[in-house]
This record gives structure tokens, C-alpha cells and sequence, in this order.
């Protein structure tokens, strides 16, 4: 599993379980989806006429001439724009953004935190990584109502309530060869273990925790915040925007419900062009276009 998406949500309780018994079934086939698409997107970019620029490929479309192009193609200024790019003007408030991310227990992409200000203060939880729309609009639309707390143990009730979906998962797999073939008072200890360190694991996950929003761009104005910390070279960023946030933009965003907030965390070790497209997006809302950048980025239509 690449970091690119979040482990914080792959349960590794013994060197033999297999993650197929343990993924959620839609990542991965999106997962397989996407890089389909990646490989045929860069074969058909080699066959078949791309754009004068070359942008068109997955290889070149975050290089530094096509970041400028997407400024052109925006108007924004471009000379601005590039001296910005190039003098790497935000690499600072990335750094910082990364800091506060690892600091956070951060090291995938993307990640999700809900938060509220309450009291003065601004503070939020984990609820994990991609996810269906369905499962984020119901705990944004509980948030909506209920204070952090409350909700809070309303998301750690729902992740429970998933414990027994794990259970036949966890199930199926030590019943067959891979897991070794168990049955009986073997077959029982060895799901009761994987159900009782998934409990603990979401105890101590689930927790609330001080949000640092200052320096970063946001869309919205809810009470209640959804804060992504994603990596712009990030297949499964790229899809979450497009199949799920997407949503949560026209349904909550737009219609005053919810704030969301980007936070940079460009993995640098597997997408080399990650902090320069962030410096990018970051250079385009220096002339008020930031999110314009970010649909350009994430290809969002």
C-alpha cells in the first residue's frame, strides 16, 4: 500500500493477514481504477495528438511550464504569477503545514478532520481518509446540530458499528488457507483479538484535538469545518475532490453549512512535483484564485 493513502485506516495485527480481508472493498477497487486510467492516459498520451503544450500527460501536467500555463489559462498575471513559482515564495507556510500534519499524526494523504470553534477555541477530530459521500454528508449534517463532543461519539459509535462487518471479513480470511485454515476455539481467538485491538485502536484515534487553520485557504462559511490535508500529485486526492467533495461543496459549502479548509502535505518521497504544484495553487490565491487553481489541479470541470 502506498503511503499516498492514508494507513491510518488498514488495521496491521499480524504479519499474516492478508489486506484484501481487510481493506474496504471501494478503495480498492478505485484504487485499481486509477491506475488503469494512469496507464492508459499515458499510452494514449504517446499514440494520440496531445495539446500544444504537452499538459495533456500525466508525466508533464504539474511540470513548472504547465503550472504557468494553468495561470495563463485562469489570466491571471502571469509575470506575477511566475516570479511567485519560481522564488518559491510559500515553501514556508508548506513546511508549516507539514510540521503541523506530522504533529497531528499525519502520514498519508488524504486526511479529514471535522472541527468546530467553540468557546473561543478551535479544535477537531480524525474521521479518516477517503470515504463515501454518503458516510462524510452524515457526519456533517449530525455536526450541524450537536456540539464537537457529542459528535465526536456520534462518529465513534458509527466506526464501532462497523466492527461487525470486520468481523466476517477477519472471519472469512483465517478460515482459509492464507489465514490457516482455523476453526473452532482457534478460528474464535483469532477475530476476537483483531475485534478487541480495532476497539482500542478506535479510542485512541478518535480523539479531539487543537486545528491550526491560520495560514491556510478555505471556501465557506460554516460553523462547522472540514479540513483536508492532501498532496496535489495524490491519485486518491485527486478522486476524493472529484467524487466527493465535489458534493460536499454544492451541498454544504455553497449553501453555508460547512467551511473547508486545504492544508498542504505534499509526500514529496512519491510525488517529486507535489510541493511545487502546492506552491503553485498557493501563488495562484496570492491573486485571489485559489480554489479556481485547485479545480484545475485536481481537474475538477
Amino acid at each position: 500500500m502506498s503511503k499516498s493513502q492514508n494507513n491510518n485506516d488498514y488495521l496491521i495485527l499480524d504479519d499474516q493477514i492478508v489486506r484484501k480481508y481487510l481493506t474496504p472493498f471501494a478503495i480498492v477497487i478505485s484504487g485499481i481504477f486509477i491506475a488503469l486510467s494512469l496507464v492508459i492516459g499515458s499510452n494514449m498520451n504517446r499514440t494520440t495528438q496531445v495539446d500544444a503544450s504537452g499538459c495533456s500527460s500525466s508525466d508533464n501536467r504539474l511540470s513548472e511550464g504547465c503550472l504557468i500555463k494553468y495561470a495563463t489559462d485562469l489570466k491571471l498575471n502571469k509575470e506575477k504569477f511566475s516570479s511567485c513559482l519560481k522564488s518559491k515564495k510559500f515553501d514556508d507556510k508548506i513546511a508549516a503545514d507539514l510540521n503541523n500534519g506530522s504533529e497531528m499524526g499525519i502520514d498519508g494523504t488524504p486526511t479529514l478532520f471535522l472541527a468546530k470553534e467553540e468557546d473561543g477555541k478551535l479544535q477537531g477530530f480524525y474521521i479518516g481518509a477517503t470515504m463515501p459521500y454518503d458516510t462524510l454528508s452524515s457526519v456533517l449534517d449530525y455536526a450541524t446540530t450537536n456540539d464537537l463532543k457529542t459528535t465526536l461519539q456520534y462518529w465513534k459509535d458509527q466506526q464501532n458499528n462497523d466492527l461487525e462487518n470486520l468481523k466476517i471479513e477477519a472471519n472469512d480470511y483465517y478460515q482459509s488457507s492464507e489465514g490457516g485454515s482455523l476453526t473452532g476455539d482457534a478460528l474464535q481467538q483469532a477475530v476476537d483479538k483483531i475485534l478487541v485491538q480495532r476497539q482500542q485502536q478506535n479510542e485512541t484515534k478518535y480523539v479531539i484535538k487543537d486545528m491550526l487553520i491560520k495560514d491556510s485557504f478555505s471556501i465557506g462559511n460554516g460553523k462547522v469545518i472540514l479540513v483536508e490535508f492532501s498532496d496535489y500529485e495524490c491519485p486518491y486526492c485527486k478522486q476524493f475532490a472529484q467524487d466527493t467533495l465535489v458534493k460536499v461543496k454544492k451541498e454544504y459549502v455553497d449553501k453555508g453549512k460547512v467551511k473547508f479548509v486545504f492544508k498542504d502535505f505534499p509526500l514529496e518521497k512519491l510525488h517529486a512535483s507535489a510541493r511545487l504544484a502546492a506552491n503553485a495553487a498557493r501563488c495562484a490565491g496570492d491573486q485571489k484564485q485559489y480554489f479556481e487553481y485547485y479545480d484545475v489541479l485536481f481537474e475538477i470541470k
